[in-house]
């Protein structure tokens, strides 16, 4: 990750980052939030079970949503 790479060997702060890509669309506030994220854990990865749960498509999941469907007769 580039990002981390020139706060960590170069010491870029929010402001020089954000002025090394003009084409970005970052926002200081969000690099202030990944700066103090990067310092507090020394990593830039999500945390175990920080985000939302993947749901599978399994056959039997394919079926639940089948006989849902069907059983709606009147709004199918």
């Amino acid at each position: 990750m580039i990002k981390k790479n020139l706060y960590l060997l170069k010491g870029y702060g929010a402001k020089r980052l954000i002025k090394e890509f003009p084409t970005k669309s970052w926002k200081q506030r969000t690099f202030n939030y990944f700066l103090k994220k990067l310092r507090d854990t020394s990593s830039a990865e999500l945390r175990a079970g920080s985000s939302r749960p993947r749901t599978e498509c399994t056959d039997e999941n394919i079926d639940v949503v089948d006989e849902l469907v069907l059983s709606q007769e009147d709004a199918p």
